[in-house]
């Protein structure tokens, strides 16, 4: 079976904005929309939950200012949609974050 080890790296001090709940946003067609505002960090922990993903494991940095969260996941269609997930809340596009993936065949 061939899968994806999965590495994220977060800020621990991205935190969401304090005079809204919503951001809004808007897309090329000029349509708005308002989005939940997360931390980073929450994002993460809410894609872990929607995705049933009990096994990550949290460590931090050596200079404790980013989480780095590492978790397999076992197909390339769940590996494209949560890294999809991911990247709504723009994980990997901003405050230092990041994605990696390595794939590992198991036996």
């Amino acid at each position: 079976m061939t899968g994806y080890w999965i590495v994220v790296c977060v800020p621990k001090d991205d935190v969401p904005h304090k005079n809204a709940d919503y951001t809004l946003t808007g897309d090329s067609s000029g349509h708005l929309n308002f989005k939940p505002r997360y931390s980073l960090v929450e994002a993460l922990q809410q894609t872990l939950k929607e995705f049933d993903i009990i096994d990550a494991v949290w460590t931090s940095s050596e200079n404790d200012k980013v989480y780095q969260v590492f978790f397999p996941c076992q197909s390339a269609h769940d590996t494209d949609e949560l890294l999809e997930k991911l990247r709504s809340y723009e994980i990997s596009q901003k405050n230092g974050s990041s994605i990696g993936y390595v794939p590992f065949h198991a036996r």
